[in-house]
């Protein structure tokens, strides 16, 4: 039997081509396409390139000032570290003690370039630290490398409030300090220092006042690390003025050897010595050695008043004062040296004679006694200062290098005298002790340092100071053919050795 071959795969095959083509024709653009009898075109023109352009720079972040600081010890070397700091250019980091929670004084700095900064060490004044610190960013506007804060160097700013931190510090340190009190001095010449504190071992020393100003150490006392109280200062009051000042003194040179002229510096706090300004009430007293008085006045060493106070020379009358022959005002304090006019025109000069001290409470400048300006008293007590006025003539002598002239500490006269320098010899007469190796004229009074130029001395030597009356020529000494023969005390010659050291 014949096969005949089927038409349906021929038939799926043409229905396959007819629908990818509607699918073809549904994709077409709207123009027709144009046929073989349309006008030809020509090429068409290509699209021209664009200009490339540059790409926009990006705008910088700005820096943000910031700054971070921990709570942390400080010890006597000062130095605090701030963790982290953050400055738009370069600038300053700067360290402030506390004033009731503000920002107080500046008491550290730090410069620091643009950018950030970890871990910065500020040395700062530790005696000036507070337990609260605060830190500010600074801007460098005024001389380079140089705070000039406040003039310069403003705090820097961000969204209108200063850039800064505060942080709690713990002081590992002994702040040196010191409290004295107004005090009375008695004769013992002793003042009591109420509190001191030193880190280290050191002195309290005690100062006279010179314009308001620390001046001459009166007196000085070690001191232990750490708080001591009532310490005891042991002084010369005669040398004190009634405003004494107490400053606090590093230990540098010799342990134990005060040494504030060449090593032993004072504490300083901000530039500043530590120390305490306190008033002393100073003993009443008067000092005068024997004299004359029939030269006209009286010459009183040392005087110490706590309030103006006249100073009065009376005779005597049974041991009481009796005729007042001559007064000075002085000052409150010690006033050394005062001379006191006196009258003895037809008054009886008795061989002692006393001085009183006056309160000057009347008019002032006025002395007013009997009346307001009554006796300064101690404890009550009227005290009078009597010397004896029948004392004649008398010198004082000390040992003293050799040289070519020599110095007669104390000349006391009431007539023109000679002041001789003798090198005594065994068999020189009575009168006359030896050569004499220099000489000087004194008028009448009270002389100290006399300076007597000599010739001829070596060390070792003992020579003897002696009076002669100046009688005749004043200009020529004339003994012993003449009258200035030597003066005597008593049916004794006034002599005195002394000797000449190296």
């Amino acid at each position: 039997m014949r096969r005949t071959r089927s038409s349906l795969p021929t038939l799926l095959l043409t229905l396959l081509l007819l629908a990818l083509l509607a699918a073809c024709t549904d994709e077409a653009p709207d123009d027709p396409s144009p046929t073989a009898e349309s006008t030809p075109t020509t090429a068409a023109t290509p699209t021209p390139r664009a200009t490339p352009t540059t790409a926009p720079t990006p705008t910088p972040t700005p820096i943000v000032p910031a700054v971070e600081a921990v709570r942390q010890r400080v010890d006597e070397a000062g130095t605090v570290t701030v963790s982290t700091a953050t400055l738009p250019e370069a600038g300053w980091l700067v360290i402030y003690n506390d004033d009731d929670g503000e920002p107080g004084e500046v008491i550290g700095q730090s410069a620091l370039p643009g950018g950030s900064s970890r871990d910065v060490a500020v040395e700062i004044d530790p005696y000036m630290a507070t337990s609260t610190l605060h830190v500010r960013l600074h801007a460098d506007t005024g001389e380079a490398e140089l705070f000039d804060f406040p003039d310069a160097d403003p705090p820097l700013e961000w969204e209108g409030a200063p850039v800064g931190a505060s942080f709690p510090i713990t002081l590992d340190l002994i702040v040196p300090a010191l409290v004295v009190e107004d005090q009375a001095v008695d004769m013992d010449g002793q003042v009591v220092v109420t509190s001191a504190s030193v880190p280290e071992a050191g002195w309290v020393a005690l100062h006279a006042d010179v314009d308001g100003e620390p001046g001459p150490v009166l007196g000085q006392t070690p001191l232990q690390p750490g708080d001591s109280e009532n310490v005891v200062i042991t002084f010369d009051w005669r040398q004190a003025t009634p405003t004494l000042h107490a400053l606090l003194y590093q230990d540098l040179g010799i342990a134990g050897s005060f040494e504030p002229d060449t090593v032993d510096e004072p504490y300083l706090i901000q530039g500043e010595p530590v120390g305490a300004t306190f008033t002393a009430t100073l003993p009443l007293d008067v000092f005068v050695i024997d004299q004359p008085v029939t030269i006209g006045e009286v010459v009183v060493e040392r005087v110490s008043v706590n309030q103006p106070a006249w100073v009065a020379v009376y005779t005597d009358f049974a041991g009481y004062a009796d005729r007042r022959i001559g007064a000075v005002l002085v000052e409150p304090g010690v006033t050394e040296l005062l001379t006191i006019p006196v009258e003895t025109q037809g008054i009886n000069v008795t061989p002692v004679m006393h001085i009183l001290l006056l309160a000057d409470e009347g008019t002032p400048g006025e002395l007013e006694y009997p009346g307001p300006d009554e006796p300064l008293a101690t404890d009550d007590r009227l005290t009078l200062f009597s010397f004896d006025s029948s004392t004649g003539n008398y010198l004082i002598t000390a040992d003293q290098p050799a040289g070519d002239e020599v110095v007669v500490p104390l000349v006391v006269t009431n007539m023109p005298v000679w002041v001789l320098i003798h090198r005594p010899e065994e068999d020189a007469p009575v009168d006359n002790p030896g050569p004499v190796l220099g000489m000087v004229s004194l008028p009448p009074g009270i002389h100290r340092d006399v300076v007597v130029p000599v010739e001829d001395v070596s060390v070792g030597e003992t020579l003897v100071a002696a009076l002669n009356l100046n009688e005749g020529d004043p200009e020529e000494f004339e003994f012993p053919e003449g009258p200035d023969v030597p003066l005597r005390f008593l049916r004794t010659y006034i002599r005195a050795e002394f000797a000449l050291t190296e």
